[in-house]
């Protein structure tokens, strides 16, 4: 009996792994259309989204409680975030991100607008905090678009899109996380670090 049991959360623990792959590699699909979708915005196309801008007070993360250590959903982070243009990295203690490279016609669209550099190219970056919080972990996620700058500023640009928000919640729910509504704001501030 002991032997069905550890397999079953071996197998759970697969399947955690599997679904926040899945859900990583939709996010970052997702993601890479909120790219277009910002630059397009940005052209002047007639859009009902909100309008693009710096990080501040209206940046939005999508965040979640987690019991277990959420060190498998960072593999799956790393996993889903390994096709050609994308690139995982920690820029800091709990911060995981995958930073992925858009098509020359929005980079083109996004060094324009934001007065960027084109010796380092803008990209859409999908990124989750971790916390210990309480007897777990609180894991926050967003999405924003980084453009250095020829005087080496770097700017993140910020459109709340819902889509990437949903999947990131879809992502978080389909492996046992609760949803949490009021994100401390240094937990929000993290997910958008460089």
């Amino acid at each position: 009996m002991k032997k069905h049991a550890s397999r079953t959360r071996s197998d759970m623990k697969m399947s955690h792994n599997r679904n926040a792959q899945a859900g990583m590699g939709r996010i970052c699909h997702a993601g890479s259309v909120l790219g277009v979708g910002l630059i397009l915005c940005l052209s002047g196309c007639a859009t009902t989204t909100p309008t693009p801008k710096e990080t501040g007070s209206g940046a939005r993360v999508t965040a979640a409680y987690f019991t277990d250590d959420p060190a498998a959903l960072i593999a799956a982070a790393k996993g889903a975030c390994a096709d050609p243009g994308e690139t995982f990295v920690q820029p800091r203690d709990g911060v995981t991100q995958c930073r992925l490279l858009l098509d020359p016609q929005t980079t083109a669209a996004a060094i324009l607008s934001y007065d960027g550099d084109i010796k380092a190219l803008p990209q859409l970056v999908i990124s989750l905090s971790t916390s210990p919080a309480g007897d777990g972990h609180l894991v926050a996620g967003c999405a924003f678009l980084k453009v250095p700058h020829k005087d080496g500023r770097v700017s993140r640009i910020v459109q709340n899109d819902r889509t990437v928000h949903g999947q990131l919640r879809e992502m978080f729910d389909a492996i046992g996380g609760k949803p949490v509504r009021e994100v401390p704001q240094e937990i929000a501030k993290r997910c958008y670090a460089l």
